[in-house]
């Protein structure tokens, strides 16, 4: 799956292959430490988003 929406990708993916701009260059590679079962009630819990910001912080364009 191929995403730009981080949230979305830490809901649905095993896991994140964090990629830089121009030229694309792999800067992280993240499995989501959340079983898949946990991950509907940790969205009504605000923890997949926390996961998602720190992902996001991973890459700063």
């Amino acid at each position: 799956m191929v995403s730009h929406n981080v949230r979305e990708a830490v809901q649905l993916a095993d896991r994140l292959l964090l990629i830089d701009e121009r030229p694309a260059t792999l800067v992280g590679d993240e499995a989501i430490a959340l079983p898949r079962k946990d991950r509907d009630r940790s969205a009504r819990e605000g923890l997949l988003e926390d996961l998602a910001t720190r992902y996001r912080e991973t890459v700063r364009f």
